[in-house]
């Protein structure tokens, strides 16, 4: 639970003598287990209450300083906007019931960012600031993405501007930059995350989601967000390569979850709704790429050969995320990791 990529990810490091290239695509293409591996040493399990999955939301950001010491951060988890932060105009929004949205059980969530700090024995720092990980993609470099949907909503930080959100995530994570996308308010239960539309491949280099649906409530967003992207630079002033990860065919994932889980006769539980069908949400490891594979084969492929050229050096492992994508979710926002 303590997210540390050199401990936690060895499961996955074996998966390279495996194979995961272009050529043996077919094996992590929805196999039904990875093969056989050997971590090299146990893995420690630190159990502790939750009440959902999403580590990167509800865990601390871990940080260091310039002696190396290591740091958490704990982001004042309020269930994505819902609990009342004690900030004068905080406000909850009721757009999100309007959409479908329903508040989540989070008071053991809450107490998730301190446990872990103290178990990875880190030293906490406190803050005013309320948002989640997934609200924010740095590239290590003091460059910073985040949304304005969420991390500027009354529900989370009300009368805060970004000149006081960025001194702060500067005082935090020594971010030198941040570049601000416009987000979605109040479509999901967060608000609009970041680490749906972009992210970091390297310092200058980002991937970010695009929609091409017209019918797609993504359709605008994503074009947005590029548009940005394409003309921004980074914290050293350097011009950002944005790289598009082209989001599939809503109705051909919708099959092949149906079909995969049974669902095709009878009630289908398929989250139309949202359903998290999107490439962006890639767990990093130091010699593995974990993506999603959603049943467009095409949109698939690309994706795949996409990170694979973007990370010649690591293990691109392509698998089916069918429940965690049903909840809204992807990979990332299911994993924190201690730097």
């Amino acid at each position: 639970m303590d997210g540390n990529p050199n401990e936690s990810c060895e499961i996955l490091e074996a998966c390279i003598h495996a194979g995961s290239r272009r050529a043996d695509y077919p094996a992590f293409a929805g196999v039904a287990s990875v093969p056989a591996i050997g971590a090299g040493g146990e893995i420690p399990f630190i159990v502790h209450p939750l009440d959902d999955l999403w580590m990167r939301d509800t865990g601390p950001v871990f940080v260091r300083d310039a002696r190396n010491r290591v740091f958490g951060v704990n982001f004042n988890f309020n269930g994505w906007g819902q609990e009342n932060t004690g900030a004068a105009g905080w406000r909850k929004d009721r757009q999100k019931v309007a959409n479908g949205v329903v508040d989540q059980p989070v008071a053991a969530d809450r107490k998730v960012a301190d446990f872990v700090i103290k178990q990875a024995g880190a030293v906490k720092l406190d803050t005013w600031l309320v948002m989640e990980g997934g609200g924010i993609e740095v590239n290590g470099k003091g460059t910073a993405i985040c949304t304005e949907s969420c991390i500027l909503a009354t529900n989370r930080n009300p009368g805060r501007s970004r000149r006081e959100v960025e001194t702060e995530l500067h005082r935090l994570l020594g971010i030198n930059k941040v570049i601000w996308l416009p987000g979605v308010k109040a479509k999901d239960i967060t608000d609009g995350h970041v680490d749906f539309y972009a992210r970091f491949v390297g310092e200058s280099t980002v991937v970010f989601a695009l929609d091409t649906d017209p019918a797609s409530p993504d359709y605008a967003p994503t074009r947005a967000n590029q548009r940005i992207l394409s003309s921004a630079t980074d914290a050293s002033g350097n011009r950002l390569v944005a790289i598009p990860l082209r989001a599939p065919d809503f109705d051909r994932v919708r099959s092949a979850v149906e079909a995969r889980n049974g669902w095709k006769s009878g009630k289908s539980y398929f989250n139309a709704n949202g359903f998290a069908a999107g490439y962006v949400g890639f767990y990093l490891t130091r010699s593995c790429v974990l993506m999603a594979r959603f049943g467009d084969a095409p949109a698939d492929q690309a994706a795949f050969d996409t990170l694979c050229h973007l990370y010649p050096g690591r293990a691109v492992i392509q698998i089916t995320t069918d429940g965690v994508a049903n909840g809204g979710g992807t990979i990332h926002c299911a994993t924190q990791q201690q730097i």
